[in-house]
């Protein structure tokens, strides 16, 4: 897999979570976005003046456990975040894998995965993400007690650590399927420090 760089107007967005869900995230939960979908242009710094504007009412089936997806993967959750999360990679319309919150990454070997993360990037509070937050919500998927419903998709994972602007992924062996892992729920970015507050019930109300 080669290097892919996305083209800078979407680097330089600044998205914001939709107002409404607020309740729903709690305990401080700052949701990132990054193109496409619903909350495409809805800038953090105006998202007030938007609640004058027209409302979508969006109805499921039952209420998920928590927003937060290491303990709450499930259809409900999905329903929600996809409205407001994007994810580490994305699918092209022809299906072939390109950047989303990252800006580039690289198979150094069968085992080594470089990801270089996007500038200009913020949660819904306005905080910049960084490869620090990249790395810790990765990482969650690694945490024994925290026990994530999402760990499979991390089974193969030796360690994930954090440079600058750089996350570098190891696998334990090489493993054809990890490539696809950070456009999944499992790609989500979370802020760590939020996080770090309030583990075991963070995304609840």
């Amino acid at each position: 897999m080669g290097k892919k760089v996305m083209g800078s107007a979407r680097s330089r967005r600044r998205l914001g979570r939709p107002l409404g869900l607020g309740r729903l995230a709690g305990a401080g939960a700052a949701l990132l976005v990054a193109g496409g979908g619903l909350t495409a242009g809805l800038p953090a710094a105006s998202s007030a003046a938007a609640s004058n504007g027209p409302t979508l009412t969006w109805g499921i089936n039952a209420s998920p456990p928590s927003l937060f997806g290491p303990t709450a993967f499930g259809s409900t959750y999905m329903d929600i975040q996809t409205l407001v999360q994007g994810t580490e990679l994305t699918y092209s319309p022809s299906g072939k894998l390109e950047p989303e919150l990252f800006s580039s990454w690289k198979a150094v070997n069968p085992t080594t995965y470089v990801y270089h993360v996007r500038s200009g990037v913020r949660f819904s509070n306005g905080d910049p993400m960084t490869a620090a937050d990249v790395a810790y919500s990765m990482n969650l998927q690694l945490n024994k007690k925290l026990a994530s419903e999402e760990s499979y998709l991390y089974a193969g994972v030796k360690s994930v650590t954090a440079q600058g602007s750089t996350v570098t992924v190891r696998l334990s062996a090489p493993n054809s399927l990890w490539r696809f892992v950070p456009a999944s729920a499992a790609g989500y970015v979370y802020e760590k420090k939020l996080v770090q507050k309030n583990l075991m019930n963070y995304g609840t109300p």
